[in-house]
């Protein structure tokens, strides 16, 4: 947590510095609760061990993405120079790249589905915020993620204290 807070606090400095937005993705393992109960807490263990290396593989290698263990099932995912949108392709070939991962708890028990909910926020433009709201526009577009049915990506939009409709949703896709 304290290396999260550094790099975010070293990035909204350069922002101010430069003007150039950076986003940060909040990301939850969907039902992992689910998984701990009906296989215990060494496959749940496995599970998140794994998500770890498949989230550096699925971030852009040409750029300075960083990725965190945020707590629990969370991680969370630092993008410096990245807009919104830029930040929304990302997340959804996150959340793609989980789908299709043969996670050791797929491989034993081959019914059991695998996937994320994501919550996208960005600081971007004149306005200035905190890291706390940066990671409260996060966590609100994560949370509606997963009211909305899961395996998804949400972007927050600014000022409006709600969450904007994702790509998926714009487009009528599950």
């Amino acid at each position: 947590y304290r290396v999260l807070m550094e790099k975010l606090t070293e990035e909204v400095r350069r922002k101010i510095r430069t003007g150039r937005a950076f986003s940060f993705i909040m990301i939850d393992i969907d039902d992992f609760k689910r998984v701990n109960d009906r296989y215990g807490h060494l496959e749940g263990s496995r599970l998140i061990a794994q998500m770890g290396p498949l989230l550096r593989t699925a971030c852009r290698t040409d750029s300075t993405d960083i990725c965190f263990r945020y707590g629990g099932e969370e991680f969370s995912i630092l993008l410096t120079e990245t807009t919104m949108e830029e930040a929304e392709a990302v997340a959804e070939r996150i959340r793609k790249a989980v789908d299709e991962y043969p996670f050791t708890v797929k491989v034993s028990h081959p019914t059991e589905i695998v996937s994320v909910s994501l919550g996208v926020s960005c600081m971007s433009g004149d306005k200035q915020k905190s890291i706390t709201e940066l990671i409260n526009e996060a966590d609100i577009a994560l949370y509606q993620a997963k009211a909305s049915g899961k395996n998804r990506v949400v972007c927050y939009a600014d000022g409006c204290g709600m969450p904007a409709a994702s790509t998926a949703d714009r487009k009528g896709l599950p």
